[in-house]
This record gives structure tokens, sequence and C-alpha cells, in this order.
């Protein structure tokens, strides 16, 4: 019985012993660095805490409220404070975020970037960063661009073109994939192109009711993501200008009602929750086993009115 006892004793240690080595090797600190806030990181944060939750990941988020310095700081206390086991960045600021492939040089803990990644690549390629999960916005700029192809307009598009926060990884691939389209289009014009600080809808709304009480004679407004779709269209909505087509990238539910209402025409759609999750899935890949895929792309499809009426939003 003795015997028994002592092998039995010896069972249940090792067993606590594997189940604590687990609890160390799973409860892993995250910084997440997003840049701003505004309804698309809502959806994200939530998927990117479910997907924590299952992998048992703590993550603890901090806010940029726009300013790229600011969040170059923050990523400086967050690696200083030496009590996080990874970051996950989703930039301000592309072009000024590259200081973060310098901080991590000699840094032990891996760094993933999301959704606005950071450096000249489309596909968040940079020394230091260990993998992108994202989409290639150049692809999405072309997309904007082939929507504009495809509507049946009576003269050669003009066209105001909404960008987003200027210095964003989105602004300015969207732009550049946009152009790649446009210069194969001599007879297509730019009425305006206007960037909107901190993604505001206010400012869209703003720009789009200027533009038509300048009378500035315009057909298509382009917008680079979906919010801005819905500020724009209320406007024309509000002024009664049903001869302008509107065409964006992004799917929501305000914008779904849109395309049912006509008012746009076609935009993209993607999955932003697939976004948050692959991101906490690849930094847990990293923990594990100090490797992952350098680009991680979440796909893009094309929504029109048709396919609005059997495909659900997200959000």
């Amino acid at each position: 019985m003795l015997f028994f006892a002592s092998i039995f004793c010896l069972l249940f240690l090792a067993n606590v012993m594997r189940w604590h080595t687990d609890s160390i090797v799973m409860n892993k600190k995250v910084a997440v660095l997003l840049p701003g806030a505004v309804s698309f990181f809502d959806v994200e944060r939530a998927s990117m805490l479910k997907a924590a939750q299952d992998l048992s990941l703590d993550l603890i988020f901090f806010n940029a409220g726009w300013d790229p310095y600011g969040q170059i700081h923050q990523l400086e206390k967050v690696l200083s404070m030496n009590s996080f086991d990874a970051v996950a960045l989703c930039a301000v600021d592309s072009q000024a975020l590259m200081r973060a492939s310098t901080l991590m040089q000699g840094q032990e803990i891996p760094l993933v970037s999301f959704t606005n990644g950071i450096g000249f690549l489309p596909d968040g390629r940079l020394e230091g960063v260990k993998a992108y999960v994202g989409r290639d916005e150049i692809k999405a700029g072309k997309m904007l661009g082939r929507a504009i192809e495809r509507l049946s307009l009576d003269e050669p598009p003009r066209i105001l073109l909404i960008q987003g926060a200027p210095g964003t990884a989105p602004q300015r691939f969207r732009e550049m994939g946009f152009n790649l389209i446009v210069d194969q289009h001599p007879e297509w014009t730019i009425v305006e192109s206007a960037l909107i600080p901190e993604w505001s809808l206010a400012e869209v709304e703003h720009t789009v009711q200027q533009v038509l009480d300048t009378r500035k004679e315009m057909n298509v407004i382009a917008t680079q993501w979906a919010g801005a779709a819905v500020a724009a269209g209320n406007i024309l909505k509000a002024n009664k200008a049903r001869n302008i087509k509107l065409v964006s990238l992004e799917y929501t539910h305000a914008l779904q009602q849109l395309l049912h209402e006509g008012v746009v025409q076609i935009t993209s759609n993607f999955s932003v929750q697939e976004e948050g999750r692959r991101t906490v899935e690849t930094i847990a890949q990293l923990l594990e086993h100090g490797e992952a895929n350098a680009f991680i792309e979440i796909l893009q499809t094309e929504i029109s009115s048709f396919e609005a009426q059997r495909i659900l939003p997200e959000w």
C-alpha cells in the first residue's frame, strides 16, 4: 500500500508541476499599441481579447491618440519596463514608426505589427518586426480604382478622393494602389484629394459639402474607408445629389444600408475580427515556437449591392 501511495503522490506532483509549467509558458503579458480611437479598433480589440482569453495571454492596451511621437514614447516605455513578453503595434504613421526597428535591436521579445504596418512595403516587412498581420493596402487601393472602372457613367469620371489619416499605412498604400489605376485612364480627373486627420467623419462631411457648395463638377466620390462613405453618402442624400456615384473600401452595417438604397455602388469586405484574432495567434506562435510567417494576409473581396443582400457585415 505504501508503494502505491508513493506512486500516486509522485504522479500528482508531476501533474501539478506540468500544470504550473504550462501556466508559466502561456500566461504571458503582451503590450498592444493602438494608434487612436475609432469604431474599427473597438471591433478588433474585442476580437483580440477573445483570442487572448482562449490562449491565456494577458493584453495591455495603449492608445497613442494619433500622435506618432507619443506612440514611439509608448514603445520606449514598454521596452524599458521589462515586464512584457511581446509587443503588438498598429502604427500611427508608417514611416515615423520605423524608429521601432532601431528600438527592437537587442530586444529578446518579439514585435508584431498589425492593421497599420510599418515601413515602405505593403507586406510590412521590416528589420526588427517578426510578422505583419493585415491587408496588402496597395491591392485595396487598386480595388477602389477598379470599382470606378465598373461604374456606368455618361461622362469620364471626375473624382473626389477622400483619404484616411495622413501618414498611416492604409492612407499611403491605398493612395499608391489607386493612382496605379488612375494612371491607366488619362480621361479621368481628380477634382480634389482630401486627407482626413484622425479619420474624422465631421471633416469628411465638411469636405463633401464644401465641394458641392463650390459647384465643382464631380460625378464620383471614392472613399478609403467605410465611415467616410457613410458620411459622404448622408451629405449626398441631404443635398439630393443623385447624379454622383459613391465607391468605397470596407463594409459595415451602415454602409450596407446605403448599398441597399443605391447611394453607394461598390465597396470591399474583409474580416476585422479575423485580423485581430490572427494577430494574437501569431504572437502566441512566436512565444511558443520562436517563429511565424512574416506576412499573414487578410484577404479582401468586392461587395456590390447584389452581394450586400446576402453578406452580413461584422460591424
